[in-house]
């Protein structure tokens, strides 16, 4: 294989595209037996095309991540509040505004609003991390970092990433209503 990195990610690119290519062809394939098929035996033809089609699909997204950032670690990462407490408490607001991409004040509204929101409630026994870290996360994550970044940096699995996320958004998209509004029948338009 060549040694210059682009020519690398290139050919690996071209790869990629065309076992994707030939994914398509085989997930088409199990369509139209399972359309045409007369008997169970057809049936059963199909269902065996489309598992492969899924079995390699499995395969080619595990690949492309583990391309991306290598495999995924252990789910068992000791915890770590430190950075992000530093963050939010004694971080520059330059700093700040670089990891969180708003202001500590509009941070802190934000929070506010959101925090006794029944997402936030345990169900299980395993207690959440505080809204604080959670709403954190989700702001960092939005604001472009990776998963794997932030997931590293706060001392937490990569999924609980994604669930910080999740519950954020569903906090945020609760309270929409009262924060957003239609303007009123009768109203004129602000002028500029």
């Amino acid at each position: 294989m060549a040694r210059n990195p682009s020519i690398r990610r290139k050919v690996f690119h071209k790869k990629y595209l065309e076992r994707k290519r030939h994914l398509q062809a085989l997930e088409q394939l199990a369509m139209l037996c399972l359309l045409g098929a007369e008997d169970d035996d057809d049936e059963d033809s199909a269902m065996v095309i489309a598992a492969m089609a899924l079995d390699e699909a499995a395969k080619l997204k595990e690949e492309m991540r583990s391309k991306n950032f290598g495999p995924r670690g252990s789910y068992n990462r000791e915890q770590s509040d430190e950075y992000f407490r530093r963050l939010l408490d004694r971080f520059s607001d330059r700093c700040f505004q670089s990891w969180i991409r708003m202001g500590r004040k509009s941070f802190w509204e934000l929070h506010d609003l959101i925090s006794d929101h029944e997402v936030f409630k345990s169900k299980g026994k395993k207690p959440q991390r505080p809204v604080k870290y959670q709403l954190a996360t989700f702001l960092c994550r939005v604001g472009a970092e990776t998963s794997v970044k932030i997931a590293s940096v706060m001392s937490i699995a990569e999924g609980s990433v994604y669930l910080s996320c999740k519950r954020v958004c569903r906090a945020i998209r609760h309270m929409r209503n009262d924060c957003v509004k239609w303007p009123a029948a009768g109203r004129e338009r602000p002028k500029g």
